[in-house]
């Protein structure tokens, strides 16, 4: 793909560790790994505003630069090499449950060997977002099951604690680790964002956000292939879509909607991540270009979202064009 050299984000970081990967453990209890192969049906009704995405760990890829003078990415600068940078250790299965449900929390079911359904955790999930505006919830979990384990995943939404006929159920997820796509983005104007279709695709997820008080080091692991982005940041829009659209102020949203908030003047950042029909995360967005300043050194990485409004060019070297 390709587009006009973007501008970069020089993000202050005297302390930035050259660690080759970060981790940060999941921490999550388990339920008794007896099944019983007889319960193979969880009790509810598909609800289709549910939406259960599993994909593996992606890593945070950044170049290092050595930082010759004069300060900041020039022709002098001498490159070091990559670096790799993630939460968790490739290939751990991350979910997240996009809900429009009357659902307040969930259960994770697992399908065991032996056919039956598992329930992974001792507690249900709580949302991790709540946007009030959108009627939607983010639920968030990993699982930290065995390579050879079974790979089919149901989410069980309770309404009042209770599981009961009528529980909102999930779509079933496949987790597999398909080879991650790129998602074409192309700007109309300034402020206007469309897509390309991604073959596969059963839905589209649309974020836009502005990052809130985040370090360097959270932009580059933000950075990885994630359906949406859950960490330090303010949710303006959230949408899921069978199609691409286009995100435009005052242009109505062909999709779900699970929020979305006026905007203010100020920078935005905007990703979309394909996912197919097995839940899995199938493509996403490179994004722009950005650079992490250290002492001594820089890295630069393609941040995974575009800039909105585009960015003038002021300048950009070759090797560290990554926005796409």
């Amino acid at each position: 793909m390709t587009r006009s050299r973007p501008r970069h984000q020089v993000l202050a970081s005297a302390g930035l560790a050259l660690a080759l990967v970060v981790f940060l453990a999941a921490g999550c209890s388990r339920k008794p790994t007896a099944v019983d192969p007889g319960y193979t049906n969880a009790e509810g009704v598909i609800d289709t505003t549910a939406h259960l995405m599993m994909w593996p760990e992606q890593e945070a890829v950044t170049v290092q630069y050595t930082d010759n003078p004069p300060f900041g990415p020039d022709p002098s600068d001498v490159i070091i090499g990559p670096a790799r940078y993630s939460r968790r250790p490739p290939g751990t299965r991350n979910g997240i449950i996009l809900d429009g449900s009357k659902a307040n929390s969930f259960q994770i079911l697992r399908r065991e060997a032996n056919g039956g359904l598992l329930e992974i955790f001792d507690y249900v999930l709580t949302p991790k977002e709540r946007w009030l505006d959108g009627h939607g919830d983010m639920f968030q979990f990993t699982d930290d099951a065995n390579p050879g384990a079974a790979t089919d995943y149901i989410a069980r939404g309770l309404v009042g604690g209770a599981a009961t006929a009528q529980s909102p159920l999930s779509n079933t997820a496949v987790f597999a680790q398909p080879a991650i796509g790129t998602i074409t983005l192309r700007f109309p104007n300034d402020t206007t964002v469309i897509w390309d279709p991604v073959p596969g695709a059963q839905i589209y997820v649309a974020h836009l956000y502005q990052f809130s008080q985040s370090t360097p080091m959270e932009r580059i692991l933000a950075s990885a292939a994630i359906p949406i982005y859950v960490g330090q940041s303010r949710d303006f829009f959230l949408g899921i879509s069978t199609q691409p659209d286009t995100i435009r102020r005052n242009r109505p949203f062909r999709g779900a909607v699970l929020t979305h908030k006026d905007l203010t003047p100020g920078q935005y950042l905007f990703r979309v991540t394909a996912m197919d029909a097995g839940g899995n995360m199938i493509a996403a967005c490179i994004g722009d270009s950005a650079v992490v300043q250290g002492d001594g050194f820089y890295e630069v990485y393609a941040s995974g979202a575009a800039v909105l409004p585009r960015p003038r060019v002021f300048f950009a070297p070759n090797r560290a064009s990554a926005g796409r």
